[in-house]
């Protein structure tokens, strides 16, 4: 018996596969990504975009300003004031000045009766120093005074006075000239002051 040669079977053709399916992958790469490109762009298209401030600024609005109510008047008070403290309305008196103690006013011919009292007095020694220099003290300024408290009366011849002529004059000074029985002539000014009319320069002379 002739053993059985089996059924010959026709052959297997071989597809090179590997290659294909190589090629394939590739593009199904390329299309993945082409894909993946076009969303990404129409996401960035779409996705709102942020706006930008406008850097014009605002006209600034006009603003009124208001002037700041005066500050209130100080408090004066003392002589003459009516102002109250904290009461900004109430006036305000003119400022304090230093008090000066206005001259006496001038009487007509005042001058002529302390320069007649004075040439009186002074050839007149009386009683002594005292009585002498407290006499001549209320015609005489506060420095002659004191000079005639040192004094001697006894030193002054007893005279009478016999007239009294104006050398020169003006609003506050006066130049006179005493005539005695005796012959003595005194040269007497006087000077308007805070106590009035006084003497304040008395010494001997020779005139005419």
């Amino acid at each position: 018996m002739t053993p059985t040669e089996p059924d010959p079977q026709p052959p297997r053709t071989t597809t090179p596969t590997g290659g294909m399916r190589g090629s394939w992958a590739y593009r199904h790469r390329l299309e993945v990504g082409a894909a993946v490109l076009v969303v990404g762009f129409a996401a960035f298209a779409w996705w709102p975009q942020p706006t930008q401030a406008p850097t014009t600024a605002a006209a600034p609005s006009s603003i009124t300003t208001t002037a700041p109510p005066p500050a209130p008047a100080p408090y004066l008070g003392g002589q003459g004031s009516t102002t109250t403290p904290g009461d900004p309305s109430a006036s305000v008196s003119a400022t304090p000045t230093r008090a000066v103690n206005p001259l006496p006013p001038a009487q007509p011919e005042e001058w002529r009766r302390v320069a007649t009292g004075f040439a009186t007095d002074f050839t007149t020694p009386g009683a002594g120093l005292q009585d002498w220099a407290g006499r001549l003290s209320q015609w005489v300024s506060p420095a002659l005074a004191d000079a005639y408290r040192n004094t001697d009366p006894t030193k002054i011849d007893t005279a009478k006075l016999q007239s009294l002529r104006t050398y020169s004059s003006s609003t506050d000074t006066v130049d006179t000239v005493a005539t005695y029985d005796t012959g003595l002539k005194l040269g007497i000014r006087l000077q308007l002051g805070q106590l009035g009319w006084r003497v304040t320069v008395c010494e001997p002379i020779s005139t005419p």
